[in-house]
């Protein structure tokens, strides 16, 4: 299973990772960040770092470009 390395504070995906059922966080961090699985054919886009994670609608927003 994948999941996003998100930080609590601002929902931003820090890191991504694959995760076998042990947990490879460090347990100080797990105060910090959350895991969120996810899927790459979730709503058909992949999660990537600088993503932002939305609670209300459970999915991954990408960052606009800039102009």
């Amino acid at each position: 299973m994948n999941y996003a390395v998100i930080d609590k504070q601002t929902k931003v995906v820090m890191n991504n990772i694959e995760w076998n059922g042990e947990s490879y966080l460090d347990p100080d961090l797990k105060n910090n960040y959350d895991l969120i699985p996810w899927d790459e054919t979730t709503k058909g886009y992949p999660v990537s770092i600088g993503c932002t994670y939305d609670e209300s609608f459970l999915e991954f927003i990408h960052p606009t470009p800039n102009p």
